[in-house]
């Protein structure tokens, strides 16, 4: 079993998202507002790839997203996946708030 590493890191962005999203999740499904609720749903996800790939706060700023992927857990085709839908509900609920007023 490998050590995690940037556990800090991890964790914080993680549960930092986690909140904002089922906080988010919970008013919209509370008050009605449905795209709230989607677009809570996408900041979950993006909290489950924070926990998966680290922000390397050591490293240069052109060199972060590299760093983060050198630290990566999971399958790449899990973290992609993530990535498609987390970014694929995003829109959808900006959609459903600006554009069908939902």
């Amino acid at each position: 079993m490998t050590k995690l590493s940037h556990s800090g890191s991890r964790i914080f962005f993680c549960v930092l998202f986690l909140a904002i999203g089922v906080g988010s999740i919970a008013e919209g499904l509370s008050s009605g507002v449905y795209s709230r609720a989607v677009s809570g749903l996408a900041i979950v996800l993006m909290g489950i790839y924070s926990f998966l790939v680290p922000l390397v706060l050591s490293a240069p700023l052109r060199e972060m997203a590299a760093a983060g992927q050198v630290h990566a857990i999971g399958p790449a085709r899990l973290r992609q996946g993530l990535i498609v839908v987390w970014i694929t509900l995003l829109f959808a609920g900006l959609f459903m708030r600006w554009g069908l007023k939902l």
